[in-house]
């Protein structure tokens, strides 16, 4: 059976990026919500 619920869904604490060079995804907290820049990037594929 469904169900319903009242119940609000929390919202996403992450922001995914897609890295224009590699192709990869980057995914970053909300608090941290800047585009990440190339050195971020970096940092984060390796």
């Amino acid at each position: 059976m469904i169900y319903s619920t009242q119940k609000k869904l929390r919202p996403n604490p992450f922001e995914t990026y897609r890295d224009p060079i590699t192709g990869r995804w980057v995914v970053v907290k909300k608090e941290n919500s800047q585009v990440p820049n190339q050195k971020m990037l970096d940092y984060l594929v390796m």
